[in-house]
């Protein structure tokens, strides 16, 4: 979802593994194997797109979306009496 936030904003869609780890997504920067799994659990929803290019990187510890962020959508109302207070907190912030 934090992918989501950023790619929304309109500003390209990057985020910095930094960043992640500085929010509480990533616990170590030296793993890649959170944007791996991240694609493999997205890769059956992605119809025609592979995964690994739905979850570009820059090689610079940057990670994106590649998509136009008119293609993705949630529902706000849902998602805001989530569980998971990190997801409310997100959603809050678009």
């Amino acid at each position: 979802m934090r992918l989501v936030v950023e790619l929304k904003k309109g500003k390209g869609g990057w985020v910095n593994t930094a960043d992640l780890m500085a929010e509480g997504f990533i616990n170590d920067t030296m793993l890649h194997q959170p944007y791996s799994n991240l694609r493999n659990k997205l890769e059956g929803s992605l119809k025609e797109k592979d995964g690994q290019k739905f979850i570009e990187s820059d090689g610079s510890k940057n990670y994106r979306l590649s998509t136009h962020p008119d293609f993705v959508t949630f529902d706000r109302k849902k998602l805001i009496t989530h569980p998971d207070p990190d997801m409310v907190n997100l959603v809050s912030k678009k």
